[in-house]
Formats: C-alpha cells, structure tokens, sequence
C-alpha cells in the first residue's frame, strides 16, 4: 500500500473522539510524527498481555480483535475498520495489552508511539488534559468499543432494512463505518459540513441492548420537506404504511393525513 498524506492522516485523527477537538496546529504536529504501518492478512498487529508503547488508528482495511479465555478459546471481541482505533491507554503507561489484534485484509494504519506523544504533550497541555480525561472515563466502560462482526453488522441492516436483498446489504456493510463514544463527546458541530448519516443501531434499532426486568423507550421522528414525492417501495417500509400505496399516486406530493403539516415557511411577499 502507498503510504497516505499528510491531508488524510489529519483527517483520520479529527475523526477520533481523542483527538477531534484539538487545535490545527496541535492536530498537524501529531499527524506528522505518526507512522504509516502496512499489515497483510493474518498479521498480528499487538499479542495480547505484551506491554504497550504505541497506539494505532486504521485507515484503510479491516482488523479482529479478540482474547484468550481461561478456558484456553479464543473470544471474539468484534472488528476494526476504518476509523477505528485501538491500544490508546499505551499513550500514558506501559500496561499489558488486553487483546491479540490481527489483520482480516491487508490493512494501513497510523502508529502514535508513547514517546512521541508525550512531547506533543509537552508542547500542548490542552492535549494532554483532553487524552487523560477521555481515556480516564474510557476505564469506567466494561464493554469493549470494537466494530461488531461483519455478520452481526449485516443482521443488524436486515432488521433495519427490511426487503432489502440480502446481497445488497453485504456490499452495503462494507462500507460501513463503526463509530464509538464515550458519553460527553461530539459526534456533530452546528455549521460544519455534513458527508455522513448515522445511525445509533444499538438504541433505536432493536438489539439486545438492554439486558434484565428493564425496559427502554425511544421516540423516532422523522421530517418530510415540502418537496418530497411518493416513492412506493417494493419491499416492507418501516412504519409500514398499508395501503398508501392506493391513497397516494406515485410521484405525488405527500399529502395524507399520516403526513400533517407542522411548519410552512411563507413564501409571499413579507410585510
């Protein structure tokens, strides 16, 4: 693989919660002392229980992460891609890795060692108080971060996408981007450019999430603008709407009593 810019390394780092709110000039410094690392197929990338000096952040591929039971199996802790990040406590202390990561497909990723980081710490306090803050709470949470496994990811779509070819979500789930955050970080800024749609699949969509006696409640609201058309689609929507396929023609305003109007912006001539 060719080795990435400058451009796509700094990219890569705002798009962790770690580094996302840290100034140009600091972003750029640790961009430029981060190391392009070419894995093949099988590759171990960390043993688990070998002490750590270096974190990493995939840019391209796809990574596994599992550990050994006492049992002597091995658990499957789920899957890295792109964006994904791992064996970022290495930044502030040796301490023993707690996972074997392995490479799935030839895979590139961007390796911040300790000694590095701790002088852009240096150079950077902010920096520093922002990573030792995250990674603090980051010890709280019991469930690992990593990408669910390719195939709980496409059972995940099936549900989400009912009537979807089966085919079409596999291509789909390739493209997916596994995103995690700790509570309190930014996943959206108000003004910034938006070029991605999210999904919270483990709140809204139906998973096992919540274990026990307890229950949860979720509100979904969805918006239409005033120049959407009736699109009938072939498979099961989700409401499934039966029967508007008769009320309303296809290509027309979605104008029906299941679709009130909340807002109309005015369009005459102000007063």
């Amino acid at each position: 693989m060719t080795d990435i810019s400058i451009g796509e390394k700094i990219a890569r780092l705002r798009h962790t919660f770690l580094f996302g709110d840290m100034s140009p000039q600091a972003l750029r410094s640790v961009a430029l002392s981060a190391e392009d690392v070419s894995v093949e197929p099988g590759a171990t990338v960390v043993h688990e229980g070998e002490l750590g000096d270096a974190m990493y952040v995939v840019t391209r591929g796809l990574l596994r992460a599992q550990r050994r039971l006492e049992s002597g199996r091995d658990e499957v802790l789920g899957d890295l891609n792109k964006g994904g990040f791992f064996g970022e406590f290495a930044l502030l202390e040796s301490r023993p890795r707690t996972a074997t990561v392995q490479a799935v497909t030839a895979s590139q990723l961007l390796r911040l060692s300790r000694a590095s980081m701790q002088l852009h710490f240096a150079a950077y306090p902010e920096l520093a108080a922002r990573v030792k803050a995250t990674l603090e709470r980051r010890r709280k949470v019991e469930r690992h971060p990593f990408r669910p496994q390719r195939e709980a990811m496409l059972d995940r779509l099936v549900a989400l996408l009912a009537g979807v070819e089966r085919s079409a979500l596999e291509a789909l789930g390739k493209e997916i981007e596994w995103l995690w955050l700790p509570a309190g970080e930014t996943l959206l800024r108000e003004g910034e450019p938006g070029d991605a749609v999210f999904f919270n699949m483990l709140t809204v969509h139906g998973s096992g999430g919540v274990s026990g006696a307890n229950r949860r409640r979720v509100l979904s609201v969805r918006y239409l603008g005033d120049d959407m058309v009736h699109a009938p689609r072939r498979w099961t929507t989700s409401p499934p709407f039966e029967g508007l396929d008769a009320e309303i023609d296809a290509g027309a305003p979605m104008d029906h009593r299941l679709f009130p109007t909340l807002w109309t912006r005015f369009r005459g001539t102000a007063p």
